[in-house]
Order: structure tokens, then C-alpha cells, then sequence
């Protein structure tokens, strides 16, 4: 074999690894994306009473002159999951909460939200 038909085999590699990537990010987004919705569409649910605002990526919500923001997305995370295991990089939907839009004071899981949400407005005396 030449220089040049390993070049273009290798070339060729690249390409379709890199088309596969496009595709595989493309139906992770996809499921994200439709995950995502899920999560705050029962986040509102149980922000009802609050009569919350929609803003970019989550809700704003008024209590007692504070303004609360819970904001949902996915955020990487290293885990490992044994001693003897190197860390792995997992992406999971969080949903967090605090007096700034950017600053999280409380992060919990789509299941915790309520309890986590209660326990924030009594520690910040806000119940």
C-alpha cells in the first residue's frame, strides 16, 4: 500500500466517526430535550400555588418580597462507580434552586424537587 491510500482510508475513518458522533449527539439531544420538558412541565405542576413565571431554562417565583429562581438542566458529573474504577463523566438533569439565576444554592434531582423545595423555603425562613 502507498502513503496516499492510507491516508485516504484514514481520512475516510474520520469522516464516518465523525458523521456517527453528529448522529449520536443529534438523538442524545433529542432525548434530553424531550426529558427536559417532562421535568418542567411536573416542576410547574407543583409550583402551582407560587404562580410561577417561565423564564429561560426554568421558573421564577415571588415569596415574601425574595424572588426564587429553580432552574432546570444537565450538568456533567464524575462518578465511579467502584473503588477500583477510574471516574466516568455522566450527564444528568438537575434541577437547582436559588435567589440568582446563575448561583445555585440547592441542587436535587426531579424526584426530590417538593421536599427539597420545603426544605429551602424553611431554611431561608421563607414558609
Amino acid at each position: 500500500m502507498t502513503v496516499k491510500k492510507l491516508l485516504a482510508e484514514q481520512k475516510k475513518k474520520h469522516e464516518e466517526e465523525v458523521e456517527q458522533s453528529k448522529i449520536e449527539s443529534a438523538r442524545r439531544q433529542e432525548r434530553e430535550d424531550i426529558e427536559l420538558a417532562a421535568v418542567l412541565k411536573s416542576v410547574r405542576k407543583s409550583l402551582t400555588g407560587f404562580r410561577p413565571k417561565t423564564i429561560s431554562g426554568g421558573f421564577s417565583v415571588k415569596v415574601i418580597n425574595r424572588i426564587i429562581f429553580i432552574m432546570c438542566k444537565y450538568e456533567k458529573h464524575s462518578v465511579r462507580y467502584a473503588d477500583d474504577c477510574d471516574y466516568e463523566d455522566v450527564r444528568s438533569l438537575c434541577v437547582n434552586i436559588g435567589f440568582y439565576s446563575n448561583v445555585t444554592l440547592v441542587q436535587t434531582s426531579a424526584k426530590s424537587f417538593e421536599k427539597s423545595f420545603v426544605q429551602f423555603l424553611n431554611q431561608h425562613r421563607l414558609a
